[in-house]
């Protein structure tokens, strides 16, 4: 079982769900998995559409950046305000993008 607060990781998903719809192919899938994992729980978004910049991913968590350079609505603050809910949570978030296999943001928590 994993220990968290159910409104911050409301927050984290609907963050992570909101950006898979805005930056994701609109006739693809945007595939959630919820799973254990030895001492963590996993927690997955993953979506098709146009890979994420490699030069961009390093700043990805970083306030008021985006994965793409033209005008968007908000602040850039969404996967920002994610990684310190789980940051707080003492989890962790990676991201994956590539054309071939998508874009996939993975946040993990651990199980106590």
């Amino acid at each position: 079982m994993a220990s968290f607060d159910g409104d911050r990781l409301e927050q984290v998903l609907s963050n992570l769900l909101a950006n898979a719809v805005t930056h994701g192919d609109p006739v693809r899938r945007i595939r959630v998995e919820v799973e254990p994992r030895d001492e963590w729980a996993r927690i997955s978004v993953h979506n098709f559409g146009s890979p994420i910049d490699p030069n961009l991913l390093p700043h990805l968590f970083d306030p008021f950046r985006r994965a793409e350079r033209k005008p968007a609505d908000g602040l850039g603050l969404g996967l920002y305000i994610s990684e310190r809910i789980i940051a707080g949570h003492v989890g962790k978030i990676e991201v994956r993008s590539t054309k071939a296999g998508g874009t996939r943001f993975e946040a993990m928590f651990p199980r106590r």
